[in-house]
């Protein structure tokens, strides 16, 4: 039986949440295996430019 891993990652979209989390998990699945959930830390949204959102999720 092996042990879980617990990583943190940050990933950012400017589209939608789902989609930061969707890029948070893209690069680590390129070498880890087997990732069975993602717990999302903190949800944070920014302004840019006075018109644009940029999303950033911390796990």
């Amino acid at each position: 039986m092996s042990a879980p891993y617990i990583i943190e990652v940050l990933a950012e979209s400017g589209i939608s949440r789902e989609d930061a989390a969707v890029n948070a998990v893209d690069k680590p699945f390129e070498s880890l295996h087997n990732i069975s959930s993602i717990y999302i830390h903190v949800f944070e949204a920014k302004v840019v430019d006075n018109n644009s959102v940029n999303i950033e999720l911390m796990q």
